[in-house]
């Protein structure tokens, strides 16, 4: 092969546009192509947690190919990435090609990009001696001994108040520990979050100092608001319990 035909094949080629679904992009300094199927569909959702190799959740971010511009760089996106689609798409005449994104919004323009539609919830698996010790025991234990100088007004407390406060952080307690379902023969638990953004939002207001009460009210101001019903119903509870 010529130098000349291998500076060429590294160079962005007119007819990649239609043939494999992407979009030049020029900048002041190089010149970039990103994959319309990200642009207009996203990536696709794999499973995180137990049974899963993988740790994470697969980027959302749109995938963009710099020179060399091949197209087994391409194919091999799309393949990983938009297998239905991408097996759609080659079937097509080079009208319809043309026209496979006609009258489709970006992503970024819609609620889909903040919101995953094909799977809400999460699995996590954790140590079983993390749930029993840390969990169960240190995250819902009564306070430490009282020092002395603390025994006379301890001595005075209402009863009545001690005992709505132990019954409530046992009721607190039985709440959270429903989440962790421990795996037969093995030492360890799961917990399967549902609702990622209704969790994620939880954890962000508790992370600025809202009570669970606030943080509460804060998601359901949110969905009324936003018309977003996959927020779901919340309540103090169950922000406790994620958190």
């Amino acid at each position: 092969m010529s130098k000349e035909v291998a500076k060429r094949g590294t160079q962005f080629q007119p007819n990649h546009s239609l043939d494999f679904a992407v979009e030049r992009i020029d900048t002041s300094s190089s010149s970039t192509a990103c994959c319309l199927f990200c642009v207009h569909e996203g990536h696709k959702v794999l499973s995180v947690g137990a049974g899963s190799s993988r740790k994470r959740k697969r980027t959302d971010k749109i995938k963009y190919f710099n020179a060399l511009f091949q197209p087994h760089k391409y194919r091999n996106h799309h393949e990983g990435q938009h297998v239905a689609s991408w097996e759609e798409y080659q079937k097509l005449s080079k009208e319809d090609k043309a026209k496979y994104f006609d009258g489709k919004k970006k992503l970024t323009e819609t609620l889909h990009a903040f919101i995953d539609l094909s799977e809400d919830s999460v699995t996590y698996t954790i140590n079983a001696s993390i749930v029993k010790v840390i969990i169960g025991e240190l995250f819902f234990r009564k306070g430490d001994d009282a020092d002395s100088d603390n025994d006379d007004e301890e001595e005075d407390m209402d009863e009545q108040a001690i005992a709505k406060n132990a019954t409530l952080l046992a009721k607190q307690k039985q709440h959270a520990m429903k989440l962790f379902v421990k795996l037969d023969g093995a030492d360890i638990y799961t917990v399967k979050i549902k609702g990622l953004m209704r969790f994620d939002l939880a954890l962000d207001h508790i992370s600025i100092g809202l009570s669970f009460r606030q943080a509460a009210l804060a998601i359901q101001h949110a969905k009324d608001r936003t018309k977003t019903t996959k927020l779901g119903g919340v309540n103090d509870l169950m922000v406790a319990q994620w958190v």
